[in-house]
Formats: C-alpha cells, structure tokens, sequence
C-alpha cells in the first residue's frame, strides 16, 4: 500500500488501517544481515580512506529500509516526496504504531545496525 493511501485510512480509523497493512515481526538473522550490509554501502563513502556519514541520511536509510522491509507500506521513489512521506507517518502517530506492532524484532535489528556501523 502506498504511504499516501495508508495516512489518508489512519486518519479516518487507525485500527482498520493498520489492520490494512501486513506487519512482519520477525526476519530472518541472513535477512538482517544483508539488508544492513546493503544500508551500510549506502551511508558510507570513502575519503582519502577515511570512512565518513551523513547521520541523518544514515538515520533515514535505515528507518526506510525497515519499514518498507517489515511492512508492505510503499515510499515513493523521489527524494522530496518520501521526505514528506516519513513526515506524514511521524506525526500522525503512526510510525511508532508501527514499530510498536513489529515489537522486539524491530529493536534487535537496530541494534545489529548500529554495532555493525559502529565496526
């Protein structure tokens, strides 16, 4: 479902859209692994040889890619538009409704993410 579709239920009835979207609650520990591998490649570049990232593009890349991992919620492809996209899911609530919803999984994975940019 695209994110506008989804904001546009949640603001009419919360329960029957999130009822609406499919929420994982578990990925596999080689499907972290890879998708973190593939976050990292895109917040890290090399200068000089020195690793360097943007936090807030790092911040953003991970949260996209775990919503549009653990939930079928579709961002749109332009930069602008899912800017305004994840502004929309913050303040309506629903961001952490949905993080919520997916539970400890969600927190492992984050913690994967950050001991592995911190390596």
């Amino acid at each position: 479902m695209e994110i506008k579709d989804f904001i546009e239920q949640y603001k009419e009835d919360k329960t029957e859209a999130l009822k609406a979207i499919h929420i994982q609650t578990y990925l596999p520990f080689l499907v972290k692994k890879q998708l973190v591998n593939l976050i990292l490649g895109n917040v890290l570049f090399d200068q000089d040889g020195v690793y360097l990232y943007n936090a807030m593009d790092k911040y953003m890349s991970y949260t996209l890619v775990a919503l549009s991992t653990y939930t079928d919620l579709e961002f749109s492809t332009h930069d602008q538009e899912y800017y305004e996209e994840y502004d929309k899911l913050v303040t309506s609530g629903a961001l952490g409704e949905i993080f919520g919803r997916i539970g400890d999984d969600y927190q492992v994975f984050l913690r994967f993410f950050e001991e592995s940019f911190q390596t």
